[in-house]
């Protein structure tokens, strides 16, 4: 019967002391991503539109294309920061993410501008609305306010 509480109690540490890393990892990369909210001149919650991929003319040989990264097209549902116009385009280089972007799908992404472009150059400023029900919470409760407040500034006073 000892042995069995030792065990147990083995077992019961061994799973705290993994799930806490994972927690810890998760509350990291949320805390990443309020810095990356916060150095961004453009938060928005998009729906790609259109892809465009960008060719590196300079690269490219007869019958091979060099891309080096997209141009996304974006439908703009919700945005915190920044003055996103309709048909606004978001580039990302393949030197700074790999990953890429849906056609039809909805991201949050935290964007700078460079020149009279729009840019995102991590992975980590471009997440996926399935991925982002905390991101989108502190979105909500974070810039939600002055964003009201802004709205009734502009309203004339009766």
């Amino acid at each position: 019967m000892r042995q069995f509480i030792v065990g147990l109690t083995v077992s019961i540490l061994s799973v705290i002391t993994y799930a806490q890393p994972l927690e810890t990892s998760e509350q990291q990369l949320f805390e990443n991503q309020k810095a990356l909210i916060e150095r961004a001149e453009g938060v928005a919650l998009v729906r790609i539109t259109h892809v465009n991929s960008l060719i590196n003319h300079a690269l490219s040989r007869p019958g091979m294309l060099s891309v080096q990264g997209y141009s996304y097209q974006l439908s703009i549902n919700r945005q915190w920061k920044g003055d996103l116009q309709k048909g606004e385009e978001l580039r990302i280089d393949l030197n700074h993410c790999t990953q890429t972007l849906r056609k039809g799908e909805h991201y949050i992404v935290m964007m700078q501008l460079s020149g009279s472009e729009w840019i995102s150059d991590d992975c980590e400023q471009v997440v996926a609305v399935a991925n982002a029900q905390p991101l989108l919470a502190y979105l909500k409760t974070s810039y939600s306010l002055p964003l009201a407040r802004q709205e009734l500034a502009q309203q004339p006073i009766k």
